[in-house]
């Protein structure tokens, strides 16, 4: 299925015609596929904007993260016991994903990559 997927993808538009579009070993391959899908922007984009999406979410995650772990390693910390049963309770009981977009409807984030980023650190 493989080579069958990678052969169509490298045959010409009248190979495809000739063969009712499958062919497994293209007689002269081409990457004309590749330029029409990458050429049009919206793969493009979606690939630029998923990249950038997971290297800034990950890079806010890991922040609050190491932050929140830093502070709770403390001894001493104002409200840290309560505080990390608030955290761990969290890990036990996940509200869904009803509440996250209600808080995300509530403070004006629909439709936004700083939605995706918010849902991103939070859980």
């Amino acid at each position: 299925m493989f080579l069958l997927c990678l052969g169509t993808r490298l045959a010409t538009k009248e190979e495809l015609a000739a063969n009712v579009g499958y062919v497994l070993f293209p007689s002269n391959p081409t990457f004309e596929s590749y330029n029409v899908v990458l050429s049009g922007g919206v793969v493009t984009r979606a690939a630029v904007v998923s990249v950038v999406i997971t290297l800034v979410g990950t890079a806010l995650s890991l922040l609050c993260t190491v932050a929140l772990a830093y502070g709770l390693s403390r001894p001493g910390t104002v409200a840290g016991k309560p505080l990390l049963m608030i955290v761990l309770g969290t890990f036990l009981f996940t509200p869904g994903i009803i509440p996250n977009y209600l808080v995300i409807q509530e403070l004006g984030m629909i439709d936004t990559y700083g939605a995706r980023l918010a849902s991103s650190m939070a859980g």
